[in-house]
């Protein structure tokens, strides 16, 4: 999947003030944030396969772990207390 972001001269003259390459720093800032929700989903879609006794067997890698995960709508996802998160 791509992403575009379009910013205009003042944005990127900004966000300059602050960091070397803004496109590099959006691209690391993505990456690193998909890393944190695929731990979190990869420890709650496991918990939630072992607490479930008709699961004979769990997936072998982290990606099989996380494209076999259900599909979420943000606001339902469980947060790692079983609650509901709250929209942000």
């Amino acid at each position: 999947m791509e992403f575009t972001i379009t910013l205009d001269e003042v944005q990127i003259k900004a966000l300059s003030y602050v960091m070397a390459d803004p496109e590099e720093w959006t691209r690391n800032a993505i990456s690193e944030r998909a890393r944190i929700a695929a731990d979190e989903l990869v420890a709650s879609e496991t918990a939630r396969l072992l607490a479930d006794p008709d699961v004979t067997s769990i997936p072998a890698t982290r990606e099989e772990i996380i494209m076999g995960a259900p599909e979420f709508v943000h606001e339902e996802m469980p947060t790692p207390d079983n609650t509901q998160a709250s929209p942000q």
